[in-house]
């Protein structure tokens, strides 16, 4: 009566054209034909990149009758992203081994005014300054991409596809001249 599918896609199949099709055709080839009429699939995951299957069943003309959600750790980020930014200055310096507490006293004494605007998804488990640690420790890309659903686009990428040309097996004799 219902399949689970958790997190179907990697960072491997996100940048390999051929793995995230081979995904797509498993998942519709084998995965919806599981069931009867009145099963239920529930797809769960990271949102990696364009190729992901997860973004495919959010965005894709194919999928357009299923219903996809994306659940972001912050529904909305702090309006003074000023403070915060003071703050990030605090836990990233190496140079003061009490960056961390020094961090999470300079929010304490600035709590209110660095709350403002900032709505947690899920209060209970993510407090706003232990997500805002997070994405100031461990980087905005990875924090944007895994606790947001948020992939980075093409143009803010470190590797642009453009650069690359992909090609075929018939085809790599005349490229690599052998």
């Amino acid at each position: 009566d219902l399949i689970i599918l958790d997190d179907p896609d990697n960072m491997e199949s996100v940048t390999s054209p051929t793995i995230s099709a081979d995904i797509e055709e498993r998942f519709v080839r084998d995965f919806l034909k599981c069931g009867h009429k009145h099963t239920d699939v529930l797809v769960v995951g990271t949102v990696l990149g364009k190729n992901a299957l997860c973004y495919k069943l959010l965005n894709g003309p194919e999928f357009a009758a299923w219903d996809g959600r994306i659940f972001k750790a912050l529904e909305s980020f702090p309006a003074n992203m000023d403070m915060w930014e003071a703050f990030g200055e605090i836990i990233k310096d190496r140079s003061n081994a009490q960056r961390v507490d020094d961090a999470v006293a300079f929010f304490h004494e600035h709590e209110e005014e660095m709350l403002k605007g900032a709505i947690t998804n899920w209060p209970e488990v993510y407090k706003v300054i232990d997500l805002m640690k997070e994405y100031y420790l461990e980087g905005r890309r990875s924090f944007l991409l895994e606790k947001q659903n948020q992939i980075i686009e093409d143009e803010d990428a470190y590797f642009k596809p453009e650069k690359y040309r992909y090609y075929k097996a018939s085809e790599l004799e005349t490229v690599l001249g052998y």
